[in-house]
């Protein structure tokens, strides 16, 4: 199980990072805005949901990521630097979700949806925008919606695609646990 934990973890954090790249080009190309699209958002809170504690890794390692990606608007002034930085490792209030009610939550859309994507992604903000605007940053509340108006509707089609995924969004130890248990028992049943 440790082998396809690193694995799963590895793929997903690529993943992630490359969509944040590809993105941050378009955006480039296209738009010279403060518009801020970050994928790997979403697939941090998936890593999240899948392997529990041990997403704080990708977290952390996709907000450097981010920092050196959009370093020109993150790192102008101190205030934005230590905003974003708790704006993007409260995505792991995630992991208040977890536990022994995790593969119920996860298995209703709505709730899944609130639970793991609008509420830290408000969260994040809110962090992000107080932090800041405490520490001397003189930009509004809604600048930072807007920096987000396009990154929250990717990750929501993102999240929703997901959702109808199978085993795509479930607590992977426990998933693993059950596969191994199924795979025993039928194999006490053949001999």
């Amino acid at each position: 199980m440790r082998k396809y934990k690193l694995i799963d973890i590895a793929i997903l954090t690529a993943t992630a990072l490359l969509a944040d790249v590809v993105s941050y080009w378009v955006k480039s190309k296209f738009v010279q805005d403060t518009l801020y699209i970050a994928p790997s958002i979403i697939f941090v809170i998936i890593i999240y949901i899948r392997w529990g504690k041990l997403g704080i890794a990708s977290n952390v390692l996709l907000m450097i990521a981010q920092i050196t990606i959009y370093r020109h608007e993150i790192l102008a002034s101190t205030p934005q630097l230590v905003g974003f930085i708790l704006g993007y490792l409260s995505l792991s209030s995630v992991l208040i979700w977890t536990g022994k009610k995790k593969h119920d939550i996860i298995s209703s859309g709505f709730k899944m949806i609130t639970l793991y994507l609008i509420i830290p992604y408000g969260l994040m903000i809110l962090l992000e925008a107080g932090a800041s605007n405490l520490l001397g940053f003189e930009g509004t509340f809604v600048t930072y919606w807007g920096r987000h108006v396009m990154n929250l509707p990717i990750c929501l089609i993102i999240m929703v695609i997901a959702v109808f995924q199978k085993n795509l969004l479930v607590d992977m130890p426990t998933y693993l646990k059950e596969q191994q248990k199924e795979r025993d028992e039928k194999n006490e049943y053949r001999n």
